[in-house]
């Protein structure tokens, strides 16, 4: 779980410190790799919590929170 966490975490702070989605060459498709991990290692409830997770972190990458310059 930890490693899936920080994937994530490392997914969105690259896509948001790049400026978003588009900048980023799309950064956040790597983030597939949390869905797919807990498909392999873990339940079904469990990869479908993370696929949750990452619905999260499509949606916080998508709100583009860094300021405008």
């Amino acid at each position: 779980d930890a490693a899936l966490f920080l994937i994530l975490v490392e997914v969105l702070m690259g896509t948001i410190i790049l400026g978003g989605l588009v900048p980023s060459d799309l950064v956040i498709l790597w983030g597939l790799l949390v869905v797919i991990g807990a498909l392999i290692v873990l339940s079904i409830r469990a990869a479908f919590l993370w696929s949750l997770a990452y619905g999260i972190t499509l949606i916080l990458a998508g709100l583009n929170l860094t300021p405008e310059q």
